[in-house]
């Protein structure tokens, strides 16, 4: 049996678990199907229910019989936080907390908002905490639970991957690159326009063993104005937003372009240029760098094992350079659709 008083971590973890069913009095479910896993998401309150559920629309269904994790989710106005039992050193620089792997308990904390995400491997189960339950950062709207989704993807076959996702006809680009390389704006481009698929904007999860298939995690997208103004999209009153971008939730907006899942083709890196740069064929190692690098960046925890495998899946895949014209986004688009269609016809 475990010595628990040897993993401070573990101690914690059941006493915040503890809080959270004596301090609960009417609790909120939402069961989603994610990957094939089925997760049930239990809320502390009805308001962090209502703003960290937004982008989940089409992964809802009925209560079901099990589940494959458990995420307790609540915030400090109704939910104590006891003192965090980790010195300053443990705090890594992705927002980790250095955990013992013997635990089998992976956390996070992101100072500013003071978010805490911990996952116990060995009951699977987790905690999701916030200081203010009504002040949710818009990237935290937009994309919840990541760090946890990250955590538990990965042992079940899935790593979630910091890129978009859009294709045609059943099979997919995974679009990857830095910030502000224009992903998001050519994932978006696709809005409105009924043979494309959009699987999402920010992170999405992909398959380890090949074919590789992408699901969509986030159906939304984050767009400056002068990108929405170029798309000629419309913002919903009241979407999230940072003061500089805005966020659109794909379920209400295009919701017959979404899937479940495509099978992914081809890797395609962004530029944003003001004038058209002729599209390039990108070597294995440099495919591999654009998207390991910016994934493994946004992933507390992410180490050796992740970036074996985002690497084999870089390699597995054909890569592009796509010039992605800043007064004319939408072009982008001719080219991808030609890779696409390219790519397909050689595998079959």
């Amino acid at each position: 049996m475990t010595d628990l008083t040897l993993f401070p971590e573990k101690l914690f973890f059941q006493e915040l678990e503890k809080r959270w069913k004596q301090n609960t009095l009417e609790v909120r479910d939402i069961w989603l199907i994610l990957c094939g896993l089925v997760i049930r998401i239990r809320f502390a309150d009805s308001q962090l229910r209502t703003t960290l559920t937004m982008p989940f629309t089409r992964l809802v269904v009925k209560p079901q019989k099990q589940a494959d994790l458990t995420i307790l989710a609540g915030s400090g106005d109704t939910l104590a936080l006891p003192e965090l039992p980790f010195p300053a050193t443990a705090f890594g620089r992705r927002c980790e907390l250095m955990t013992a792997p013997e635990s089998g308990i992976e956390a996070s904390f992101m100072m500013g908002p003071d978010i805490l995400s911990m996952l116990d491997h060995e009951h699977r189960t987790a905690i999701y905490w916030i200081r203010d339950g009504g002040a949710v950062p818009a990237f935290e709207q937009a994309a919840p639970f990541r760090h946890l989704f990250h955590w538990y993807l990965r042992r079940h076959g899935w790593v979630l991957v910091h890129a978009a996702a859009i294709g045609l006809d059943g099979f997919a680009v995974l679009i990857c690159g830095k910030g502000g390389s224009g992903k998001s704006t050519l994932a978006a481009a696709t809005w409105n326009r009924a043979k494309w698929k959009f699987a999402g904007d920010d992170y999405c999860a992909v398959s380890l063993k090949p074919p590789h298939v992408v699901v969509p995690v986030y159906p939304s997208a984050k767009l400056t104005a002068e990108s929405v103004r170029m798309l000629s999209l419309v913002v919903p009153e009241h979407s999230p937003g940072d003061g500089e971008k805005s966020i659109l939730f794909a379920p209400s907006a295009i919701p017959g372009q979404l899937v479940d899942r495509l099978q992914i083709i081809g890797l395609v890196v962004p530029s944003c240029a003001s004038i058209s740069i002729p599209t390039t064929r990108l070597t294995p190692a440099e495919a591999a760098r654009h998207l390991v690098v910016s994934t493994l960046y946004q992933m507390p925890h992410a180490g050796e094992k992740d970036l074996r495998d985002l690497t084999r899946i870089a390699r597995n895949l054909p890569a592009w350079r796509v010039s992605v014209p800043r007064d004319r986004p939408q072009d982008a688009l001719e080219v991808v659709a030609a890779i696409l269609e390219r790519t397909e016809s050689d595998r079959i």
